[in-house]
């Protein structure tokens, strides 16, 4: 499993210690979040890799920005500890 986490509330991110074993890849935003993340869970070190948030330079549109028909699965934990599956048409 591959994630993304930038919650900075310790105690909405428990649920890491207990998936620990199926995430492959943990996707966090600074490398100071990196020794937050692996501090509280020391089952990720390694697996925690740091890809900054971004805004890119576009050229100016010379009309409305269209994008193609895509299905994309999202999986967002739950206070619950159980993951709610949605998924976008």
């Amino acid at each position: 499993m591959i994630m993304e986490c930038h919650i900075p509330y310790a105690e909405a991110r428990t649920y890491l210690v207990e998936w620990r074993s199926r995430i492959k890849l943990l996707v966090v935003p600074s490398h100071g979040f990196v020794w937050v993340v692996e501090g509280e869970c020391p089952g990720l070190r390694g697996k925690v890799k740091v890809v900054r948030d971004f805004v890119p330079r576009l050229p100016p549109l010379d009309g409305p920005l269209t994008l193609p028909p895509w299905r994309w699965y999202f999986l967002r934990p739950q206070a619950s500890g159980f993951p709610d599956m949605h998924r976008s048409k």
